[in-house]
């Protein structure tokens, strides 16, 4: 159960990083349902804080997961209030 555990971590983490790095380089947001609202850029960088919060959390101590985990939540925060939502 712990492997099954692991593996889900890991997926989740590259799904993450890998929806920041596109958002990153190409402008655009990949999930549809955030494409309107949100600043690109800011919203591939809280998602690869996210991924690597998510990847590190079995390595490290619960402190720096919640820190860095925070962190990207506030990025995505500011991408949803720099441009406001659009109309």
């Amino acid at each position: 159960m712990s492997q099954f555990f692991l593996l889900l971590t890991v997926l989740l983490a590259l799904f993450l990083v890998a929806g920041g790095a596109f958002a990153l380089v190409t402008g655009r947001v990949s999930a549809f349902w955030v494409r309107r609202p949100v600043h690109p850029q800011w919203w591939g960088a809280g998602l690869l804080v996210m991924g690597l919060a998510v990847g590190m959390v079995r390595l490290t101590n619960l402190t720096v997961f919640m820190v860095l985990f925070l962190c990207a939540l506030t990025l995505q925060g500011i991408a949803l209030g720099i441009d406001g939502v659009r109309k």
